[in-house]
C-alpha cells in the first residue's frame, strides 16, 4: 500500500489538499473527533477571495444584501459546528478522522473529475487516467452533502444555484475583475483537447490510507514546512496591517511602472489579497489606488493541459485589452498560486509553455 503522502499528492491538487488541511485544523481546534463536510464548507467560505464565497455572492439577486447574507451563512455554519459532539479526551492517532459523509464526498469528487477528463480527451488516448481532484470538484461534492445543503437553506442560499455558478465559472472563465463597486466580469476561454499521458494508479488506495495520521515528514502536502503559518497570524491584526502597508508602499513606488509582488505562502497571500480587496471596496486606500481594479487571472491546471498555445495567447490578449481599457486607473493582477505558470510536459513531450 502506498504511503499517505504519496497517495494524497497523486489524488488531490495542492489547493484541494490545502482546504482539507485547514479543515483538519478547524476540527482539531473545536475538539471534534471527525472531519465532516461542514468543516470543509466552513473552511472554504472563510476566505474573502474563495471560489465558494464568490459563487454564493453571485447567487444572490440583491447586491446590497451580499455582505450581510454571507455573514449570516458563516454564522449558520458556526452554529452547525457547535452542535457537533466534542471529544474531551485525546484523539485517536492525535488527529480527527474522516467522517463517512466526507469520504463519500471525496469519492464523488474523484469520480466526477475523472469523468470530466475522459470526456475531454481524444478517443485514441487510453481511457483510464490518473486525475487529481481540483478544488472546484471538491466544492461541488461538498455542496451535495445534505448537512451542508440544509445550512445553506437556513441562510437563504440555494446549493443548486451556487453549484451552477461554480460550474459556469470553472468552464467558461479564466479570470475575474473586481472593482471598488464590487462588480465582477469574466472572459471566456476555448479549451481544446491535446494529447495527455498520465501514470495509472489504483484510486482505491487513497480511501484505504488515512493520510491525516501521518507526521509532517510523512505527509509534506498537508504539513509543508514552507507553507506552515502560525495559527495566530491571521488573528494578529498588527502583522496583517504591517504587511498590507508594505504592499501599498510598493504599489505606490515610483521606481518602476509595473511592480510584481510574490508571496512565499499561499494561505497568507490569499489573506492579503482578500484584505486588499476589502480596503478597495471600502475606499480605505491611498487616493492613487481608489480607482484601481483587481483582476484575478489564472488557469486551472486540468484546463491548461487541454488548451492549445493559441487559446492561452487569446486569453492573455483579452487580459491586456481589459487592462488597457482601465486607462490611468490601473489594475492589480492576482495570479494565484504560481504553480500553474510552470512549464509542464505531458504525453509525448508536448505541452503548454508559459
Amino acid at each position: 500500500m502506498r504511503s499517505g503522502a504519496c497517495t494524497v499528492q497523486q489524488t488531490l491538487t495542492a489547493e484541494a489538499a490545502s482546504a482539507l488541511k485547514h479543515s483538519l485544523s478547524l476540527a482539531r481546534r473545536r475538539g471534534h473527533a471527525q472531519i465532516t463536510p461542514l468543516h470543509v464548507a466552513a473552511t472554504l467560505l472563510s476566505t474573502r477571495t474563495s471560489l465558494l464565497r464568490r459563487a454564493c455572492l453571485k447567487s444572490q439577486p440583491h447586491q446590497t444584501s451580499h455582505p450581510l447574507q454571507c455573514r449570516a451563512l458563516e454564522l449558520c455554519f458556526n452554529v452547525a459546528l457547535n452542535r457537533l459532539p466534542t471529544n474531551p479526551g485525546p484523539l485517536l492517532h492525535g488527529q480527527p478522522s474522516f467522517s463517512n459523509a466526507l469520504i463519500a464526498a471525496l469519492k464523488r469528487a474523484q469520480a466526477h473529475q475523472r469523468r470530466g477528463c475522459i470526456e475531454q480527451q481524444p478517443p485514441q488516448q487510453p481511457p483510464l487516467l490518473t486525475v487529481k481532484v481540483e478544488l472546484e470538484q471538491l466544492i461541488l461534492s461538498i455542496l451535495d452533502d445534505p448537512s451542508v445543503s440544509r445550512v445553506m437553506r437556513e441562510a437563504g442560499f440555494s446549493s443548486t444555484s451556487v453549484k451552477n455558478n461554480i460550474e459556469d465559472s470553472s468552464a467558461s472563465s479564466v479570470f475575474q475583475c473586481y472593482s471598488t463597486s464590487g462588480g465582477v466580469f469574466s472572459s471566456p476561454c476555448s479549451p481544446s483537447a491535446t494529447e495527455t499521458q498520465r501514470e495509472v494508479i489504483n484510486p482505491a488506495t487513497f480511501w484505504q490510507t488515512h493520510f491525516l495520521t501521518c507526521t509532517a515528514e510523512q505527509n509534506p502536502v498537508l504539513f509543508s514546512p514552507q507553507n506552515k503559518v502560525s495559527s495566530n497570524y491571521f488573528t494578529d491584526s498588527c502583522s496583517v496591517k504591517e504587511d498590507i502597508k508594505l504592499i501599498l508602499e510598493v504599489l505606490l513606488g515610483k521606481k518602476g511602472k509595473n511592480v510584481v509582488v510574490v508571496g512565499d505562502c499561499v494561505p497568507v497571500t490569499e489573506g492579503h489579497i482578500g484584505e486588499l480587496m476589502g480596503r478597495l471596496e471600502r475606499g480605505e486606500v491611498p487616493t492613487e489606488l481608489k480607482q484601481t481594479q483587481i483582476i484575478e487571472f489564472h488557469f486551472a491546471p486540468v484546463s491548461l493541459r487541454f488548451m492549445k498555445k493559441e487559446d492561452v495567447e487569446m486569453n492573455l490578449s483579452e487580459l491586456k485589452r481589459k487592462v488597457d481599457s482601465l486607462g490611468e486607473s490601473g489594475a492589480i493582477i492576482y495570479a494565484g498560486d504560481l504553480k500553474w505558470t510552470v512549464e509542464e510536459t505531458v504525453g509525448n513531450g508536448r505541452g503548454i509553455r508559459l
